[in-house]
């Protein structure tokens, strides 16, 4: 038993305790207007990082029947059932894959165990384990024993189901492997049984949508998910929905901010500060610059400089401080009660140091290496009155053993703290890093976008219906303005109105892939241009429906532009980079959404630049001309009139004032020209 899932049993227990239909907690349920009975769905349990510690205790709640959901991208594809599906599936594809068959064959679908693969394995060590186990079936033909028979119905099952996935979608597979074989009522039995029923349906629902792209087969679908698993691009769990389900939720501290719960677990708050940053051989700091160690290698010693030291203490300090920050983020999630666990050693020991150690001076917190230490000192002090319970790590506990001799936890519910401080016995001291709790850490150049542009979308909302009244009615795109609607529009069939039947946001991603691949070597006509698009659909580079929304026309247009020239030139040359991924820290002060909370906070704006915000974005093209940069933003907006140019540069000027400085800090030159080029205008704009 490993200390966490030690510390995941344990909080099993408290959340039975908790939810104890005579002896549970109450909690005050603003949709009712009184107190009630606690459920799962009240209780958070918080976690410093969800890596190694959300799946463990997701499995601990679950084994304890209590329902569960880790908010973590590798949570659902985790999950016992999940994983053994995907290995059968793995081996129905191609079973000569020695791990997920060994899987497979120790699972519910297999029956064998561990000693009768090492019997298999050991006979023919050379060879893979599937041609193991049919060497072993033919070399007891004659004297088949209980193994023999194992062996013979999983490779039976195996091809079975590798004759059916050449004719079934993945979902019917899917739903043949769960159902026919009885597996999904095998997990339904299965403590918190109803979510892993979920899980199964989900994947099910996963394999349907996969159908309806352009990629079929069961070994693209298992590229699919495997991707999504390497890129963590999937963060749902069966319960998608977990505000609907009365289940227990697990989450980062991060994924908590802005949040609050009834009752609030933190957990792991013994787990050390990472300060890898200021143990490395270089370290750096903006503020102080590079310091390295002093290396003699004629008399073969190392010498940390002064230079190195002051940088890692200033990184060891400044890590403490954010934290401070996110520990008074966890502790402030809590509406009624806040309960906090951690495993350790030396229980005694540690609290006699607590007892001498005063984290309200510097020296003191900074002695600090995990949030145990810096909230020990106080709850084992005599100013403040904690309830501390130790249970012995090398056995599970009991409710019984939980408590011990000490206070029920339930002690103290939510009418005695608000009577408390009503008397004033409970005093909270403002925090003064308040607004950085509801500071995002990474932004993408869209949302600042969206925001910076928020004066726009209150045009459209409160002077638009004024402006169409004086244009007579006319729609938004007559009148210049991008994204405005009639204020009626007849419901006419599409073959009959002759409407593109692909979204604004799906026609912009499909000029956006063509750019990216065209060859600008074969845009001689209009027609060289369409066998181009052609030849993207049939190397599955796009979808026909994609190729369907872009006009041939306008981009033979763009490559006769003057930009166009200038572009084709840069490729010939080697210059022209496209879709290029960028990531930059600027100072949260800079940005237009901090400034509003700054203000909202009564804080200036130079508090605000000690935070650094990192930006993403991707550049649609640029090229090196002239040892300068020419950067090129392709808008397909449907934008005319007048006031067209100025739509555009209004819209998109901080983007590309973003992608401007990326490229200088990155490649050290001069963005001479920033280019908007418009699809529906045909020309481009400069900004």
């Amino acid at each position: 038993n490993t200390p966490r899932e030690c510390e995941g049993r344990l909080i099993a227990s408290i959340i039975k305790e908790v939810i104890d239909e005579d002896t549970g907690m109450p909690v005050y349920d603003e949709r009712l207007g009184t107190y009630r009975k606690a459920e799962y769905g009240d209780i958070v349990v918080l976690t410093r990082s969800l890596d190694g510690w959300a799946d463990v205790f997701a499995d601990e709640l679950m084994n304890a029947g209590i329902p569960a959901v880790a908010q973590s991208s590798s949570g659902y594809y985790g999950t016992y059932e999940i994983e053994q599906v995907l290995n059968l599936l793995a081996v129905t594809d191609n079973p000569a894959q020695d791990i997920p068959l060994a899987a497979v064959a120790l699972s519910y679908f297999g029956t064998l165990d561990v000693n009768d693969l090492a019997l298999v394995k050991s006979a023919y060590p050379d060879a893979r384990l599937y041609e193991s186990m049919n060497r072993y079936l033919n070399s007891h033909a004659d004297n088949q024993d209980e193994i023999c028979a194992k062996i013979n119905n999983l490779l039976t099952m195996i091809e079975d189901y590798r004759t059916k996935s050449v004719y079934l979608t993945i979902n019917e597979l899917i739903w043949k492997i769960i159902y026919d074989t009885g597996f999904y009522d095998y997990v339904g039995m299965m403590p918190a049984g109803s979510i892993r029923q979920q899980n199964l349906d989900m994947l099910c629902d996963k394999a349907e949508s996969y159908a309806r792209t352009s990629y079929h087969g069961l070994f693209n679908f298992l590229r699919y998910i495997e991707k999504i698993r390497k890129y963590n691009l999937d963060s749902q769990s069966g319960a998608s929905d977990m505000s609907d389900n009365n289940a227990v939720q697990i989450m980062s501290i991060h994924k908590s901010k802005g949040l609050e719960f009834p009752i609030v677990i933190v957990a792991g708050i013994a787990k050390k500060f990472n300060n890898m940053d200021a143990r490395g051989r270089v370290v750096v700091d903006s503020d102080i610059g590079v310091g390295a160690d002093i290396i003699d290698t004629v008399m073969r010693t190392k010498v940390s400089t002064p230079v190195k030291s002051a940088v890692e203490m200033k990184l060891v300090d400044d890590n403490l401080a954010e934290e401070m920050r996110i520990l008074y983020v966890a502790m402030t999630r809590a509406k009624e009660k806040l309960i906090m666990t951690g495993t350790l050693k030396n229980y005694d020991k540690m609290c006699a140091k607590w007892k001498t150690t005063d984290v309200s001076t510097f020296d003191g917190i900074q002695g600090c290496s995990s949030y145990m230490d810096m909230i020990m000192p106080v709850a084992c002090g005599d100013a403040v009155n904690f309830d501390i319970s130790v249970t012995e790590i090398n056995k599970e506990p009991d409710e019984d053993e939980y408590n011990g001799d000490k206070h029920d936890i339930m002690a103290h519910n939510a009418a005695d703290i608000h009577e408390a401080a009503k008397k004033g016995a409970v005093s909270i001291e403002p925090y003064q890093y308040g607004y950085a709790v509801t500071m995002k850490t990474k932004l993408s150049v869209s949302e600042i976008k969206l925001h910076e542009y928020e004066e726009q979308e209150e045009f459209t909302r409160d002077v638009l219906p004024e402006l169409n009244a004086a244009n007579n009615g006319k729609s938004g795109s007559e009148s210049g303005i991008e994204g405005v609607q009639p204020a009626y529009e007849p419901c006419v069939p599409q073959f009959i109105s002759k409407k593109e039947d692909v979204a604004p946001a799906e026609r912009g991603t499909a000029f956006h892939r063509v750019m990216e691949c065209l060859d600008y070597n074969r845009c001689g006509s209009v027609d060289d241009i369409r066998g181009y698009i052609d030849e993207l659909v049939d190397r599955n580079m796009m979808t026909r429906r994609q190729a369907d929304a872009v006009n041939p026309q306008k981009v033979y247009d763009f490559c006769n532009s003057s930009i166009g020239a200038r572009t084709a030139e840069a490729f010939r040359a080697g210059r022209l980079y496209r879709e290029q991924p960028f990531v930059m820290g600027i100072p949260a002060g800079s940005i237009k959404i901090y400034q509003e909370l700054a203000d909202r906070y009564n804080v200036s704006y130079s508090l605000l630049d000690e935070e650094t915000v990192l930006i993403q974005g991707v550049i649609d093209m640029y090229f090196e001309e002239n040892g300068k940069v020419i950067l090129v933003d392709y808008k397909t907006d449907r934008v005319s009139g007048s006031n067209a140019e100025k739509i555009l540069r209004d819209h998109y000027t901080i983007q590309l004032e973003l992608y401007s400085e990326a490229l200088e800090r990155a490649l050290g030159m001069e963005v001479s020209e920033k280019l908007i080029y418009s699809f529906t205008l045909d020309k481009a704009v400069n900004v």
